[in-house]
């Protein structure tokens, strides 16, 4: 991997992939934002619009990095890299393990202290976040985010677009569908369906999730 990135996005949730990528050595060189951010806690330099990245040569030949919590906005953002033939890159936390008999997609991050078992499949524009355990043989589909402190058993499945929130907790063996959202602190004891918002201990059914 070269030792330069650029991110896409410059707040709350870019912190954590910025520590990712310092902890391996691998220096962030500028940002793009729909403005200049008004923290700048890195020093890093602020380059432009959003939409003026495909135009900007100093990206063409490193890599840049989406750091947005959204997975509705990370899904546009990689149509957008797919267009401008942007040079993508996953990043793993150097305090975060990911077992050799796993594979994480492209732009994805696994923040400080996550922890991925084996024979697991992590999607493409994903975000397993601090301190999230991933066991044995979980797929985890595209624009999914498993935020912090979550834990999935063996053999969960997650949909694309779907969040599993702050220590929430999936029983194993099961499937989350597309476009979930799953509350803080829930437990998951059962199988849940596309488009839904699930809270609770135990987990249930509280709205549909609308896309």
């Amino acid at each position: 991997m070269k030792k330069s990135v650029y991110i896409l996005g410059y707040s709350g949730h870019s912190y954590g992939v910025i520590d990712a990528f310092l902890s391996n050595n691998i220096n962030v060189s500028g940002y793009f934002d729909i403005k200049e951010a008004i923290n700048n806690p890195y020093n890093i330099n602020y380059l432009g619009h959003e939409n003026e990245l495909p135009l900007t040569e100093i990206v063409k030949n490193n890599f840049v990095f989406p750091c947005v919590g959204s997975n509705k906005l990370r899904k546009t953002l990689s149509a957008l890299f797919s267009k401008a033939n942007l040079n993508e890159t996953s990043i793993v936390h150097k305090n975060a393990y990911v077992s050799n008999n796993s594979s994480i997609g492209k732009s994805t991050v696994v923040c400080n202290g996550a922890l991925i078992n084996p024979n697991c499949v992590i999607g493409n524009f994903s975000i397993i976040n601090t301190g999230a355990i991933i066991e044995h043989d979980c797929l985890i589909d595209d624009f999914v985010h498993i935020a912090s402190g979550a834990v999935l058993a063996g053999n969960v499945k997650v949909k694309e677009m779907s969040f599993i929130g702050a220590n929430a907790t999936i029983k194993q063996g099961v499937k989350i569908g597309r476009n979930v959202l799953i509350g803080a602190g829930s437990v998951v004891l059962n199988d849940v369906p596309d488009n839904s918002v699930f809270v609770g201990n135990p987990a249930k059914y509280l709205k549909e999730n609308v896309y």
